[in-house]
């Protein structure tokens, strides 16, 4: 069994088709063990040595495995392994990708280690709860830049260097791995700061003759931007906009973690052929070409790239400064991001241009509600046995339903106490690994801290454990024009566990002027029918929505007065989130049998008749 220090020397040496690096990796050993070992799915190992001792790799590797003898883990000591190897670039968005550009034939790498693939690019312990520190050494052409999760320490001209064999030795290279450096003709060896410690699928190494736009400004990590030369035109007009969006995220994210930028640069690079939208490496994010804005850009595209921006930048704190101790995390960790940097879009001042984010957060819930409602609806907190499964989870249940119910949560227990909860989790874990149990112990101990009594790992597991949604539907009984009675009726959906669940909610009842009156933080409970007695004596409303503002996670049925109420007068809601909701709740119930598609269809041309 490993201890989780071990620290990594990875250095790379840039050729036309094939690279070979090597790696020094020290690992403290808490407990011997016969199955321990390194994993690598690369091409060839050369050598390896075991705390100093040759050894033959085809008496230790085979099936992308480095097997580790029991006779070489010394526990209560640093044991050392080192291993020499030959690869080639990916070229399916994997590991170490490379590509030439079609226009003027540069070549670009970039590496995509989550979640299993750093093994495809170097030999390592490739899992979220083995953090470790790298140190990374790079030789490349002259012209290129390389990006790291660090800066470089050292950047050296071959052709002009006295000595770099003693400059590659100083930090652990030995002389017989680097004999053939000085026939790499023209390149730059850059050795880069040593990281704090990480884990695995978070490293980065990204080269190539980007061109680079760059901002420094006090109180802010110092921020580029990279694109390939060819590409450049279309990010130039956006670039001073996208570093005030990440500007902006990082004062949020300060303020509600409690915790200060964690790293030392925040680079954001383009890279061509990416299977993500987004990848959140330390100090290097990447994302996907195919958001670079090439025309002139909507409001909802800018929203939608600025959104991807923060969601990538919330994980610097959520996810890389704290890490999910193993994969059946990662529901957390996406959901969170996402989740976070919507509400971001939403309270951060000078982001005000983005004012479509809930409404977009709405849509992008139409997926879970979808999928949730299938034969294969499964929980959101699924079990994940071994890293290859880890690749098998990104659907719309593990993100949005996930980003959903992080939603519903934030507004069930209260904003201050849900900060306060993210604030001493950040505390009490950084730079470590997390369960699930440790953000719910947190947001107990931020709870009960605020007075309140409310045991929240009840919710937790209602919430994660069981599948499928619910549906919510107003019953109320009038005397005298005003409400005597009001009710909310909990029922599931055909698919998934037939369980009803806790919900807060906000309800807005509309007068025959559709002047709107909210009554907010109405409890829902985990039972088929749950009495309202905040509406009773409320005037006789002219329709009744349930789930203004969104933050309910649940199929919102409309009674029959609302229903014709809303088909005749959609246009008469001035929220345009709240237009949409009822849209889909009469969607909803044309897919459910329960009304005609005839009638939605003329409740939208009402609409577009009247706006």
């Amino acid at each position: 069994m490993l201890l989780p220090n071990q620290k990594l020397a990875y250095r790379v040496i840039i050729i036309a088709t094939q690279y070979f690096g090597y790696v020094r990796i020290q690992a403290g050993i808490l407990k011997q063990c016969d199955r321990l070992f390194i994993d690598f799915q690369g091409k060839t190992i050369t050598k390896i040595k075991m705390n100093g001792k040759i050894i033959d790799p085809k008496e230790v590797f085979s099936h992308h495995k480095i097997r580790i003898p029991i006779d070489f883990q010394i526990p209560g000591v640093l044991n050392t392994y080192e291993v020499a190897f030959k690869n080639d670039y990916s070229r399916n968005g994997q590991g170490l990708h490379s590509f030439e550009d079609s226009k003027d034939h540069e070549h670009y790498l970039y590496t995509q280690f989550a979640s299993f693939f750093a093994n495809k690019a170097f030999p390592c312990f490739d899992q979220p709860n083995l953090k470790a520190a790298l140190r990374l050494i790079t030789i490349a052409p002259s012209h290129w830049s390389v990006i790291g999760n660090e800066y470089e320490e050292a950047d050296v001209e071959l052709d002009k260097a006295l000595d770099p064999f003693r400059v590659l030795e100083k930090h652990n290279v030995p002389q017989e791995e680097i004999a053939g450096l000085s026939r790499v003709d023209g390149g730059r060896l850059k050795i880069f700061r040593e990281t704090p410690k990480l884990s695995t699928y978070l490293y980065a190494m990204i080269a190539g003759p980007y061109t680079v736009f760059e901002e420094h400004e006090p109180n802010f990590p110092p921020m580029r931007i990279f694109v390939r030369k060819t590409l450049q035109h279309h990010v130039k007009k956006y670039a001073f906009e996208f570093f005030r969006v990440t500007k902006k995220g990082i004062q949020y994210y300060q303020s509600v973690f409690g915790f200060p930028f964690p790293f030392n640069k925040y680079d954001q690079i383009y890279v061509p052929e990416s299977n993500w939208g987004g990848m959140e490496n330390v100090g290097a994010v990447t994302y996907t070409e195919n958001v670079i804005i090439k025309e002139g850009a909507t409001q909802q595209q800018l929203t939608s790239y600025a959104n991807i921006m923060l969601h990538e930048l919330a994980h610097q704190w959520f996810g890389d400064l704290v890490t999910m101790d193993w994969w059946d995390g990662l529901w957390l960790n996406e959901s969170f991001a996402t989740f976070i940097s919507y509400l971001c879009m939403a309270k951060q001042e000078g982001l005000e241009k983005y004012e479509g984010a809930w409404k977009k957060f709405n849509f992008s819930k139409d997926k879970a509600y979808t999928e949730d409602q299938l034969p294969t609806t499964h929980p959101i907190a699924a079990k994940i046995m071994d890293t290859e499964e880890a690749d098998n989870i990104f659907d719309g249940i593990t993100y949005e339903k996930g980003a959903s119910v992080l939603k519903q949560l934030y507004y069930f227990m209260g904003e201050e106490t849900f900060f306060d909860g993210l604030k001493e989790y950040i505390a009490l874990h950084q730079w470590g690994n997390t369960t699930l149990d440790d953000l719910i112990n947190s947001f107990q101990s931020a709870s009960t801290k605020r007075g309140r009594n409310t045991l929240w790992k009840p919710w937790f597991d209602l919430w994660l454990t069981t599948s499928g949604t619910n549906e919510l539907t107003p019953e109320f009984v009038l005397h005298d024009h005003k409400i005597a009675n009001f009710a909310i009726k909990q029922q599931s959906a055909p698919y998934g566990d037939q369980v009803p669940r806790y919900q807060k909610l906000v309800i807005g009842l509309y007068d025959s002027s559709f002047a709107l009156k909210l009554f907010e933080n109405i409890y829902v409970s985990n039972s088929e029918t749950t009495a309202v007695p905040e509406l009773v004596g409320a005037a006789e409303p002219e329709a009744v929505f349930l789930n203004f503002g969104d933050y309910a996670y649940a199929k919102i049925r409309l009674d029959k007065k609302s229903f014709e109420v809303f088909r005749k007068n959609l246009w008469k809601l001035e929220d345009s989130l709240t237009r949409l909701m009822v849209l889909r709740s009469v969607w909803d119930m044309v897919c459910d049998g329960l009304e005609s598609a005839a009638r939605f269809l003329e409740m939208l041309r009402e609409f577009v008749r009247f706006r």
